[in-house]
This record gives C-alpha cells, structure tokens and sequence, in this order.
C-alpha cells in the first residue's frame, strides 16, 4: 500500500472543504427552521467528542489508516468485516454526494440535459484527482480553500442589506425539540462524516497530527455553515426556507447592491462545487483504499475508474426525486450513519486502546 504524505496545513484545508460540502447547498439542521443556527453551533460541540475518538484510533497507530488499524487490532476476519461495511459507507456517501450536486446542477442550470450525463461528467473528474493521490488533493486545497471562504465572506457582507433580524425572533419559540432535532442533524451530517479520514489519513505529520488537522477543519468549517445558517434565515425567514430546496443558493440571487453588483450566484456556485468535488473525492478514495486492503490489490489506483463509474450509477438510482433526496437527508440519513459515525468508532477505540495496552506489557 503507498504512503502518501500531506501537510497538516493541507489536511485542515480538506477538512474545511469536506465539512462545508453538501451543506453549502442543502443547509444544515434547517429542522431547526428559524433556530437552525443554533442547532448548528450545539451540533458542533456535539462532534467534538466523536472527533477526539477518531483521532486517538489514528494516532494509536502512527503511519496507519483505518483499514490497516482494523486488521492489526481485530484480526484479518473481523478486521475485514468491519472494513467492508465502512467501505461501503464511504461509497454510498460518495454517492449520495454527487447525486446532491447533480441535482443542483440540473435545477439551477441545466435542467434540460440528462442527469446521468452530468452525474457521469463529475465523477470522472473525480477519477483524474483520486488516481493522483491524496497530495494532489491536499495541495488543490489549499489552494482552493481561500477562494471558496472569500466567496462565502462576500456573500454574506452583500447579504447584510436584505437581512431582517425579525426573521429569527422570537428565539427558541418552538422550543427546544426543533433545536435539538437539528443538532443531532447537524451533527450527522456533516460533522461526523469526518470518520472518512480516518480511511486516507496514513502518513501524517506526527501523533497529534489527526487532532489538529480534524478539529481545526471541523471547527472553522462548523463556524462557516453557522454564520450561512443564519444568513439564510436572516435573508429568506422560516415560510421560504422551508420550500427551498436550495436556501444558500436562493439567498445569494436576492443580492443586489445599488443595481451594480447582482447576479453573483454563478461565480459563488462554482465555489459550492468545488467544496463538493472535494467530498466526493476524499469518499472515493476511502472506498478504493479499502477494498484494495481487502482484496490484497497492492495499488488502489488500479481500480478508482471502476469504482468511480459504479458509483455514478449508484448516484443515479439513489432517490427518484430530489423530494426524496431531502427527505432522506433530514429524516433518514442520521439513523443511516449512527454505526458508521458513533457505535463501530467506540468498538474500534477500545479495541485499539486494549492492543495498546497490551503490547506495552508485552
């Protein structure tokens, strides 16, 4: 298996991206309706912990990821077991990704063309990038990651006009249900998808290099959809979001400023998609990497291509209607990912801290 290193630098900015992803165009605990920004901030408090799990497994086993954990902790059977069921999880994630900005792509721009073709056209870029490796999508991180947090600051400075602070008042008037309801949202996705580096995070810098890189990316990620979150409602109120598909997207179209500056959603939804690539890229990858662990393949990049396709085709059939799409989202989804993100990361944990703790008696 090839050791690929990245900066922490680099890995921060990838988190960022992963974080901010869908959630850029679908929101994030809008359950929440007018307080979803608050459930939003309670989400990412209740990530940190899942967070600080998944780096102590990395950083039990220096130069190891996930996949390589499993076997040398679990064995090769069970090792391979559970290994299958989170390569499956980062290729139905993948997945579900892309059908996310296919469907964007066809509402807001190309409604005439066949989704397949555009949901075909994403991922093979996404097989250019994986099959060149981590440190090509590190180093496009970086890069890219400053572009798309200006486009976000910018949208919100020209949103400051057509904000009304009605909008989120009274605060908490539903209770605390809705609030609660959305964190644990919010907190599923997308905090807590951040497991998926545990699957391509190998070579990193040093021990605390996991905790640094997943926090750091996860906290300023989480504040950035906040501070979307409650522009959102700020712009649109509680009766429009709730009838958007895309909030964040239908907030940029009412800037206008003097008449001078309008029409900026095309230059800000291209920022949308590259956070979204990046998604995409980092679940492809976790898949490939694993089931060449799994199937003693020596370089994953033999099979990307063919992984890629299969999961455009899983995209395609993924849900019959974008109402479908956002009801899995908001109602199913967090159900869906609970062993994924919570149960199976504790069993890993205590079986890594055991081997551990073992092998210093040894």
């Amino acid at each position: 298996m090839e050791k690929e290193l990245i900066t922490n630098k680099q890995g921060i900015m990838m988190t960022i991206l992963f974080v901010l992803g869908s959630n850029l165009l679908l929101g994030i605990a809008e359950e929440a309706k007018r307080d979803s920004w608050i459930a939003a901030l309670l989400s990412i408090i209740m990530a940190v912990p899942a967070l600080l799990a998944y780096s102590r497994i990395l950083s039990n086993f220096p130069g190891k990821n996930l996949f390589e954990i499993l076997q040398m902790v679990f064995g090769r059977f069970f090792g391979g077991v559970i290994s299958i069921l989170y390569i499956w999880y980062a290729f139905h994630l993948g997945s579900l990704v892309v059908r996310n900005f296919s469907e964007f792509i066809n509402v807001i721009a190309l409604p005439e063309t066949p989704e397949l073709f555009i949901v075909i056209v994403f991922m093979l870029l996404c097989i250019w990038a994986v099959k060149d490796g981590i440190e090509l999508l590190g180093k496009w991180s970086e890069f890219f990651t400053h572009l798309v947090i200006f486009f976000i600051i910018a949208l919100v400075l020209l949103s400051i006009p057509n904000m009304e602070i009605n909008n989120i008042l009274p605060i908490m008037y539903n209770g605390p249900k809705p609030v609660i309801k959305g964190a644990i949202s919010g907190f599923a996705f997308p905090f807590a998808e951040t497991v998926i580096f545990t699957m391509v995070f190998g070579a990193l810098k040093d021990k605390s290099s996991p905790y640094r890189i997943l926090l750091t990316g996860m906290l300023v990620g989480g504040v950035i959809l906040t501070i979307v979150a409650l522009m959102n409602i700020l712009v649109l109120g509680e009766k429009f979001m709730s009838i958007l598909y895309f909030s964040t997207y239908s907030s940029i179209r009412t800037v206008n400023v003097g008449g001078f500056i309008q029409r900026v959603e095309g230059s800000v939804a291209i920022s949308f998609m590259i956070a979204g690539f990046v998604k995409v890229c980092v679940c492809l990858l976790a898949a490939c990497k694993g089931l060449a662990k799994v199937l003693k393949i020596e370089s994953y990049r033999v099979i990307v291509t063919p992984v890629a396709l299969l999961m455009a085709e899983v995209a395609y059939v993924n849900y019959i209607s974008i109402t479908a799409m956002i009801d899995w989202n908001y109602r199913v989804y967090n159900i869906y990912a609970l062993p994924f993100q919570v149960l199976l990361p504790i069993i890993i944990l205590i079986g890594s801290e055991i081997k551990i703790r073992r092998s210093k008696k040894a």
